[in-house]
């Protein structure tokens, strides 16, 4: 098992709370979006309950990726 402080220093996984997606988001696609209510005992869950559109979610990566 790999674990979630392996991903974050492998940049692989990114951990913020500045800007956020919001839950009207949620369920508008098939991307999976998690939550910390996802994560139990430093792991996720076998099946994260939201997912956001393609569109949502290119438009918060790029997001961003412009700010860095």
């Amino acid at each position: 098992m790999i674990g979630i402080d392996n991903e974050i220093k492998n940049g692989h996984i990114v951990l913020s709370s500045e800007n956020e997606i919001g839950k009207m988001s949620y369920g508008t696609g098939n991307i999976q979006f998690i939550r910390t209510s996802d994560i139990s005992n430093w792991e996720l869950k076998a099946d994260p309950k939201q997912g956001v559109s393609e569109e949502i979610y290119e438009t918060f990566f790029l997001f961003r990726r412009t700010e860095n």
